[in-house]
């Protein structure tokens, strides 16, 4: 399945998710314990990251659900 880099930005609880390639963006909800939970704001979807990287992340779709699987990398946010 072909994926894409998203950015995760996180104020707080506040979670905003930037797609690349694209001016589509998500809002949710992140929770923070043994993994970092970010539940998507307006619909079902969700992205749980281990603290190793490795993450899962849930999409809802009319009737259908997908799951993927991966690693993400951190790179530490810029500063003006």
């Amino acid at each position: 399945m072909r994926t894409s880099v998203i950015k995760i930005s996180i104020d707080g609880t506040a979670a905003r998710l930037e797609f690349e390639g694209t001016t589509a963006t998500a809002e949710g909800a992140a929770t923070a314990g043994r993994d970092l939970l970010i539940r998507m704001t307006d619909h079902r979807a969700w992205i749980r990251i281990q603290p190793d990287g490795r993450y899962s992340h849930r999409v809802y779709q009319r009737s259908e659900a997908a799951m993927s699987y991966g690693v993400c990398k951190m790179v530490p946010a810029l500063t003006p």
